[in-house]
């Protein structure tokens, strides 16, 4: 890993536009999802640049990475792996080498080093992004009666994998290692350090261990105040017991004369699974209230939280990635309070529409004054105060398939949306067989209707904003450029092309404001 400089000191509130706050928040945020299909990644694709499912191959969702050129990263994630996990992972013509049941990476039977770049091999050949890295065991220090069975694997058994599976594929493969999580638990810090000292043990077996081929750190973490991220995960001021640098460093203790601080300092985290449910006094069974986890990232409870955990992340450089854990998972079938917490921190519902957790992610795509609606509502993408934008009008086809109400207001590229069964059937979709097939939505005519109930200078902005998104994403809407300057938080222009047509809804208060006059 190269050596990184000092955490930069940065501000998120030094941002000026969406833009800049979409690229650095797909920079490093990512989707986690055990079993999501295309249509539920679909929802947040603009707020993120990678995706991870805890296995080797993407399955349900593989579509949506080579759509939008997303970056997919593997896991090797317990040591128990079953045959029919195996045969799921592996398309069709490939076969695993062991008999049904279940393989073990630390005890007989073993799995074979081959399924595992079998399944790697057609997870290349089928993206369009390369992979870059690979994560080592998900929460492998699990030792609980009710997980034990399924993730715990002890530290010297994790670096006899890491020498023996994990090293080897990243030769292969040329990926990056990341490192089997930890998180700032005491007894996580513990198992990560045995870890590292079991591994540096083995640096002259014959099957070595080589503690420098990890390149990031994992960590999980399940609160959200500002202040605690930063006193837990800061490099710079490790004063606080917890702090997850401070605990391995006194743990190691210079083990084996390496010096562990150098080589700590060398690398960075991915906090690859984070939100609020494990904070103190949270409401509901189990987990903190979907509408305090919205109001949380969106930095409106900053008397309890700061700026909110999304907000922090983007300004510490000491984590370079991170996901909201969880964007899905159909817990409906399990019960107690694990199952409650998995239900309350979803992004998504069941039928795709977006919770308040993931209302407050995808409104950072957008100018922070606009606020987010915290409401426990569901809707398809986006804040309700957000500009929607709806198509000019065309002509249906004799026979059209379904077009949900909800298609023309989702962002997504309609490139993409026609794909969709729900969609499929909208006039945007629609085929002229007369002019050689062309679609509709390419006609001259084609305008951009945007609208936003924030009134006075933000709704210039808000709407301006908006049409300029989607002239960048659909190159079949109109307009090709939107110019917005702001001075002092005030709109001095904002400049719509000609054939576009931008509808700007404001309070009757607003009205006599000459920005609004003016535009």
């Amino acid at each position: 890993p190269t050596p990184r400089a000092t955490p930069s000191q940065w501000r998120f509130e030094d941002f000026k536009s969406a833009d800049e706050i979409r690229d650095v928040l797909v920079e490093k945020h990512g989707l986690v999802c055990y079993s999501c299909d295309r249509d539920k990644f679909e929802q947040f694709t603009d707020t993120v640049s990678w995706a991870y499912n805890y296995r080797l191959y993407p399955h349900d969702e593989k579509d949506w990475y080579n759509a939008h050129l997303k970056e997919f990263v593997p896991m090797l994630s317990h040591s128990v792996n079953k045959k029919w996990e195996f045969d799921q992972q592996l398309p069709n013509g490939y076969q695993t080498e062991f008999e049904d049941g279940e393989c073990y990476m630390h005890r007989q039977p073993k799995c074979a080093f081959q399924d595992f770049v079998d399944i790697l091999n057609a997870s290349k050949q089928e993206l369009l992004v390369p992979m870059q890295y690979i994560f080592g065991a998900n929460e492998a220090w699990d030792n609980t009666s009710s997980k034990r069975a399924l993730k715990w694997i002890s530290p010297t058994d994790m670096a006899e994998i890491w020498a023996e599976y994990m090293m080897p594929i990243s030769e292969l493969f040329d990926l990056k290692l990341i490192s089997p999580t930890f998180g700032y638990h005491d007894k996580h810090c513990e198992w990560f350090v045995d870890f590292l000292k079991a591994c540096w043990d083995l640096r002259n077996a014959s099957t070595p261990c080589d503690v420098e081929t990890i390149d990031t750190f994992s960590v999980h973490y399940y609160q959200c105040p500002q202040h605690d991220h930063l006193k837990y995960f800061g490099y710079n001021d490790t004063s606080d017991s917890h702090n997850v640098k401070r605990q391995v460093l006194t743990m190691l203790d210079g083990y084996g004369g390496k010096d562990w601080t150098s080589w700590y300092n060398q690398r960075r985290y991915w906090m690859t699974e984070v939100n609020c449910n494990h904070e103190d006094g949270a409401k509901w069974p189990g987990g903190m209230d979907p509408v305090e986890s919205c109001q949380i990232i969106s930095g409106n409870r900053s008397e309890t939280h700061g700026i909110g955990p999304f907000r922090t992340l983007l300004r510490m450089d000491e984590v370079a990635r991170f996901n909201w854990w969880n964007t899905w998972n159909d817990a409906t079938t399990n019960t107690g309070t694990s199952s409650q917490r998995t239900l309350d921190a979803r992004m998504i519902d069941n039928d795709n529409m977006v919770l308040p957790p993931g209302k407050a992610i995808a409104s950072m795509t957008f100018p922070t004054e606009f606020g987010t609606d915290c409401s426990y509502d569901p809707f398809h993408f986006g804040p309700s105060h957000a500009p929607t934008v709806s198509p000019a009008p065309s002509a249906q086809p004799t026979t059209a398939p379904p077009c949900e109400s909800w298609c023309s207001s989702n962002s997504n590229d309609w490139s993409s949306k026609c794909g969709w069964s729900a969609c499929s059937g909208c006039d945007e979709c629609a085929r002229d067989d007369d002019d050689g097939g062309s679609s509709t939505a390419d006609a001259a005519s084609t305008s951009i209707v945007v609208t936003t109930a924030v009134a006075g200078a933000a709704a210039i902005a808000a709407a301006a904003g908006y049409a300029y998104k989607h002239s960048r994403k659909s190159p079949h809407l109109r307009p090709n450029h939107v110019t917005i300057e702001l001075k002092d938080g005030q709109v001095t222009r904002a400049q719509v092309p000609a054939g576009t047509e931008v509808s700007i809804v404001v309070s009757a208060s607003e009205t006599e404001n000459p920005i609004v006059s003016d535009l």
